[in-house]
């Protein structure tokens, strides 16, 4: 973390901590493996959750053992499918009947000019989900539409 200026080290205490995420499934499972590739591997086109997709995203969430609700629903910044990424945060708010709080955007780096250009810092989400709990959607490599939550 030197590196990026940030002079924190050691561990996070796991009352802050993030809980560990879920998936529906990774892009080499037999399974969702194949659906999930055909919506986020190579150029699949940047576009809305299947609702078939959507569904077994809310089965993955009510098969979670909550200890305490989520106070809302962030979605974290996508270089390559923010629709999809934006519309799936959009939908658990919806469906869990949680309000959405907005999206992250990528903190300034020294080199990174294209980077602050394309996704902007929204502050105000960063704000209100600082000492909340909270569902995130991501595309990130091997998580295939996960979620986490924060708190």
């Amino acid at each position: 973390m030197k590196p990026l200026g940030v002079m924190l080290s050691g561990r996070i205490p796991a009352e802050v901590a993030a809980d560990p995420g879920r998936v529906v499934g990774r892009l080499t499972d037999i399974g969702w493996g194949s659906r999930l590739r055909r919506m986020l591997v190579g150029s699949a086109p940047d576009a809305p959750l299947p609702d078939e997709v959507f569904d077994a995203v809310v089965q993955v969430l009510a098969a979670w053992d909550w200890p305490r609700r989520p106070a809302g629903v962030v979605t974290l910044p996508s270089h390559t499918r923010p629709e999809l990424i934006t519309g799936l945060g959009e939908r658990i708010a919806r469906t869990g009947r949680l309000p959405y709080l907005g999206g992250l955007g990528y903190a300034s780096l020294p080199g990174r000019a294209w980077l602050r250009e394309r996704y902007p810092r929204r502050p105000p989400a960063q704000q209100r989900t600082a000492a909340a709990r909270v569902v995130a959607s991501d595309d990130g490599p091997g998580t295939a539409a996960g979620v986490s939550r924060g708190g």
